[in-house]
């Protein structure tokens, strides 16, 4: 079995700005989403970075319906935007986190990621904020990088 990935407490040192959607679905279907956020951005003829994805999960998809999983999906962007509902405005604030980074294929590797978080929060007695796991996910080389922010009080 391979070791799960290193968790490391952090402050994050910039704000991430992101155009975000709300989905009620399954989180395979991620990808799907934020081509919903991607459309819309390049219709409304607004910038964002290509490649450069924020998500928050507020489920599990272990134990919850498929269909009844709620995530934010978008794309990250400079500032904020002048978009109109259903998409909004998200700032991921800089705040203490619980940090993995993870490469790979997302079934794979998101899931090690999320247990070595949990994982962590039980040994060193640390409690996870109001909000949900934030993936930030970009590429390199050729493979998505999934950093897996968890807020904590």
């Amino acid at each position: 079995m391979n070791p799960l990935p290193e968790v490391k407490r952090l402050r994050l040192e910039n704000e991430i700005h992101a155009v975000l959607k709300e989905f009620f679905g399954p989180y395979k279907n991620a990808p799907q989403y934020v081509t919903d956020v991607e459309n819309y951005m390049q219709n409304a003829r607004l910038p964002f970075k290509p490649y450069n994805v924020l998500g928050i999960y507020f489920g599990n998809p272990q134990t919850d319906a498929p269909e009844g999983l709620r995530s934010l999906q978008g794309v990250v962007v400079e500032e904020k935007q002048p978009v109109t509902p259903p998409y909004f405005n998200y700032t991921m604030k800089k705040t203490e986190y619980l940090y993995t980074r993870v490469v790979g294929k997302p079934e794979e590797v998101i899931p090690a990621g999320y247990l070595a978080i949990f994982n962590y929060t039980g040994m060193h007695k640390v409690r996870a904020g109001s909000s949900g796991g934030h993936q930030h996910v970009t590429m390199a080389d050729g493979q998505p990088v999934f950093e897996i922010y968890l807020e904590i009080d």
